[in-house]
């Protein structure tokens, strides 16, 4: 992971330290004030969540039965391709961040975390299509909407793409080869 130098980390408050890591790095961002931020929490919560009120954590209350959710550290690496070119919304737990803030491209918001410490998160779109959330502690990426599928095709290729590399090596394990294949069927079928 890269830093950037002089630099506050500040932990306990995601929305600042990203908000000045956007800033050093000169991407363009808005801060959404709480009133905006309160109802947007509240539309998503609506949409997505168990609870329709806040409960902490977010990702805690999601709606298991609409998302797909892969166990991957720093997975929000992926962002720079699921993300490209898209608006969006990055919000935090209640208690780190009352603001969110909102991004022209959503690419960019690896390039931010890149040079941040680790937090829970979530995005979406401003319309409510999606969301991806990404819980720290577990190292869970979770989507919903219209980025679940994408992020099961995304996270499929990547898998695929192990198993292509075995074939690459100069001796072929048929028993990782075997192995690996067998993952990927069950969480094709899972898919």
């Amino acid at each position: 992971m890269t830093q950037t130098e002089n630099y506050i980390y500040l932990a306990d408050h995601p929305c600042q330290e990203l908000s000045a890591v956007f800033s050093e790095l000169n991407i363009d961002f808005e801060i959404i004030d709480q009133e905006k931020y309160a109802h947007f929490l509240s539309q998503f919560l609506e949409k997505y969540s168990q609870n329709p009120f806040y409960k902490y954590p977010i990702w805690g209350n999601l709606n298991e039965e609409s998302t797909f959710s892969v166990s991957q550290p720093f997975a929000w690496l992926w962002f720079e391709e699921l993300l490209a070119d898209k608006a969006i919304i990055v919000f935090f737990d209640l208690h780190n961040a009352p603001t969110a803030l909102k991004i022209a491209n959503g690419a960019d918001l690896k390039k931010g975390l890149e040079n941040c410490s680790t937090f829970n998160f979530y995005v979406s779109d401003p319309d409510l299509g999606f969301y991806f959330a990404f819980c720290d502690d577990h190292e869970i990426l979770t989507a919903g909407g219209t980025a679940m599928p994408l992020l099961q095709k995304y996270y499929l290729k990547l898998e695929a793409q192990k198993i292509m590399d075995l074939f690459e090596q100069e001796t072929l394990d048929l028993a990782a080869l075997e192995t690996q294949t067998q993952e990927l069927l069950g969480k094709i079928k899972q898919g």
